[in-house]
C-alpha cells in the first residue's frame, strides 16, 4: 500500500495524508503506477456518473480531460509539450535536451497539447454504451503502466535530473508486476477489447521512446510525461473502436 501511495504522491497533487518514513524504493514505485492509475480512473468514473446526469458525452470529455489535467498538475502534459518541442526543433542533441529542459513552451508543444487534449475528448465522447465506465477505469492504468515500460525498458538520456534515480533503481521485475496487474485489470474489464487496448498502448510507448531514443541518445523525465499522454490517447482510441 505504502508504494501505491508514493505512486500517487509522484503522479498526482493529491493532498494525501501519508508520509514516507522509510527510504524510498523506486522499482516498488514503479510498478505500483498502473494501481495508481487505477485509482485515477475511479475518480474520473465516479465522476462521470455525476456529469452524465447533466451534460452531454462531449461537455463531460472536455471536463473530465480537464479534471485528469488538474489532478496531476499538468505533469505529464508539460512532458508532452516539452518533448514535442524538443523532438520537433530538428537540433542536435545538446540542444534538443536544453529545449526540453527549458520551461518556456513553443510551437510544437502548443500543437501536440491541442491534438491530444481534442482526440481525448473526441474519443471519450464515442463512448456512450455500458463499457464507459470501465473504459474511464482502464485507460488511466495503461498509460501509467507505459511510464513503467519505459523506464525498464529504455536508458536515460541525462547523467543527472529528477528521473534519474528510477531508471537506476527500477529493476525488470517491477516491470513484470505491472504489466501482470495492467493486463489483470485489462482483461477483467473489457476482455479482448482491454488486451487490444494494452497492446496499443505498448506499441505507441515503444515507439515514441525510440522516437527520442534515436534523437538523444535515451529518453528523459519528459518523454516519461509524453508517453503516458500517447499512450492513454492510443488506448481510448482502440477502445472507442471496439465499445461503440
Amino acid at each position: 500500500m505504502k508504494h501505491v501511495l508514493s505512486a500517487l504522491q509522484f503522479l498526482t497533487i493529491l493532498p494525501l495524508p501519508f508520509r514516507q518514513s522509510a527510504p524510498l524504493r523506486f522499482s516498488g514505485m514503479v510498478a505500483s503506477f498502473p494501481l495508481a492509475g487505477l485509482l485515477l480512473g475511479l475518480l474520473l468514473a465516479g465522476t462521470d456518473a455525476l456529469l452524465c446526469r447533466l451534460f452531454p458525452a462531449t461537455v463531460c470529455g472536455v471536463l473530465l480531460v480537464v479534471l485528469l489535467a488538474l489532478v496531476t498538475g499538468g505533469l505529464h502534459l508539460d512532458g508532452l509539450a516539452d518533448t514535442a518541442d524538443g523532438i520537433g526543433s530538428g537540433k542536435d542533441r545538446e540542444r534538443t535536451l536544453e529545449i526540453m529542459r527549458d520551461s518556456r513552451i513553443g510551437a510544437m508543444g502548443v500543437i501536440a497539447l491541442i491534438a491530444v487534449f481534442l482526440m481525448k475528448i473526441s474519443f471519450l465522447s464515442l463512448l456512450l454504451g455500458p463499457g464507459r465506465w470501465k473504459a474511464l477505469l482502464l485507460f488511466p492504468v495503461l498509460g501509467r503502466w507505459a511510464i513503467a515500460y519505459a523506464i525498464t525498458v529504455f536508458p536515460y538520456a541525462r547523467s543527472e535530473g529528477k528521473a534519474l534515480s528510477f531508471f537506476q533503481e527500477t529493476t525488470p521485475a517491477a516491470l513484470v508486476i505491472a504489466t501482470l496487474l495492467a493486463g489483470g485489470a485489462a482483461f477483467s474489464l473489457l476482455g479482448n477489447a482491454g488486451l487490444a487496448a494494452l497492446l496499443a498502448a505498448g506499441i505507441c510507448a515503444h515507439s515514441t521512446c525510440s522516437i527520442v531514443r534515436k534523437r538523444i541518445d535515451g529518453i528523459t523525465g519528459d518523454t516519461l510525461g509524453a508517453v503516458n499522454e500517447l499512450c492513454e490517447t492510443a488506448s481510448l482510441a482502440v477502445l472507442a473502436v471496439f465499445l461503440r
